[in-house]
């Protein structure tokens, strides 16, 4: 993150790190939660809790959006986690 980044490269890499997000948070989660509310009558315990963990996938979204443009940037672990820590507590309401 030390060498010069212009505007254009800049404005790509966020663009680019909300689209990997979106499609790493919402889309395995909209596929295997329409899965199981189709077996919601076959198994209704298994699915409601997948249900459920699909959902806190998807509320982690700002988090996974986060890291990918913080990969983008090259970021090293410990600057993606200073990003990410405000995105994650603004998006679950502590």
């Amino acid at each position: 993150m030390n060498k010069k980044i212009s505007l254009k490269t800049g404005t790509m890499n966020i663009l680019n790190g909300i689209s990997m997000g979106v499609v790493v948070a919402l889309i395995p989660s909209a596929l295997v939660g329409q899965l199981m509310k189709a077996l919601m009558g076959v198994m209704p315990h298994v699915a409601s809790q997948v249900i459920s963990i699909t959902s806190f996938a998807a509320s982690l979204l700002p988090a996974m959006a986060g890291f990918c443009v913080g990969y983008l940037f090259k970021m090293n672990m410990i600057q993606m986690e200073f990003w990410n820590i405000p995105a994650l507590k603004g998006r679950l309401k502590y």
